[in-house]
């Protein structure tokens, strides 16, 4: 681990920290208007099927609001669509009718089911990444997450157990991920690359920089969603859960006892949350 490494994920593109774009994964969708429909399709997977339902759209003046199609493997497809018909030019029904009737893209088309203020596709489900089952954790789960531990256990033992959870999530990381591909610690370009990939792709963080040198990896991570939370509450404990991931991650990687500490986090006023992984002799 001699010399010294040091890499940005935005280095290739000076303006890829403005390019940050949230994304409505789910499908359940709050109708906080009135004139907000949701359509649930049933369509042939070929080419120019999604074309032609934004096309749909477009015609009767509808902007499309949330849009969700289903794995692609088979013959069809399920699509979840929601519409925003305030200067629409039809009325959700006449809309309705219209997709029915294109039998070259679509083989069935209904409102799709409402409970009280919400739409929801009873189409999409299970939920899945990279073909694996997945659930999604949303802001009730979160904070119930973070601090129904420590209600009930009190902090210490809480986020002393948030911690151990977290180092064997990172265990599990590193042989789901990374000791599949056959990397080590000689990878840790491809390896940190990865660990953004995860975290970016599932919502929990984006690392900006990385740097390595001696026994010491710095790793700056943006938006982490332990620590977010924790700004939102007026909370400046800092992260556990993460930091333990990055425990397990890292001993798996080095196959040695590492230690890492939070040295910047946004729960604390900072710009960005940083770690120091340091894997000791």
């Amino acid at each position: 681990m001699d010399g010294e490494t040091v890499s940005s994920f935005d280095d290739q593109d000076d303006n890829r920290k403005s390019k940050k774009f949230t994304r409505d994964v789910g499908t359940f969708v709050m109708n906080e208007k009135k004139n907000r429909f949701a359509f649930e399709l049933l369509v042939k997977n070929q080419p120019g099927a999604i074309f032609v339902i934004g096309q749909e759209f477009a015609e009767k003046n509808v902007n499309i609001l949330h849009f969700a199609h289903s794995d692609t493997q088979s013959d069809k497809a399920a699509v979840f669509v929601v519409g925003d018909f305030s200067s629409a030019d039809c009325s959700p029904e006449e809309l309705l009718e219209h997709l029915k009737n294109n039998t070259d893209f679509v083989l069935e088309a209904e409102f799709a089911k409402k409970a009280g203020p919400v739409y929801y596709s009873s189409y999409l489900f299970p939920l899945q990444v990279d073909g694996k089952r997945t659930i999604l954790f949303g802001p009730a789960n979160l904070n119930g997450f973070l601090y129904g531990l420590r209600k009930n256990l009190g902090d210490g033992m809480a986020l002393s157990l948030l911690y151990h959870m977290g180092f064997g999530i990172g265990e599990y990381i590193y042989n789901y991920y990374i000791k599949t591909k056959g990397y080590t610690f000689r990878n840790i370009d491809k390896i940190m690359e990865m660990v953004n990939a995860i975290l970016v792709s599932y919502g929990w963080g984006k690392v900006s920089n990385f740097s390595l040198g001696g026994n010491r990896i710095i790793i700056d991570v943006e938006d982490l969603w332990e620590c977010e939370i924790q700004k939102e509450n007026g909370d400046a404990t800092g992260s556990n859960y993460f930091r333990g991931i990055l425990a397990g991650f890292f001993q798996r990687v080095y196959e040695k006892n590492v230690e890492v500490k939070e040295t910047l986090c946004i729960a604390k006023g900072d710009d960005f949350c940083q770690f120091e992984v340091h894997i000791l002799d």
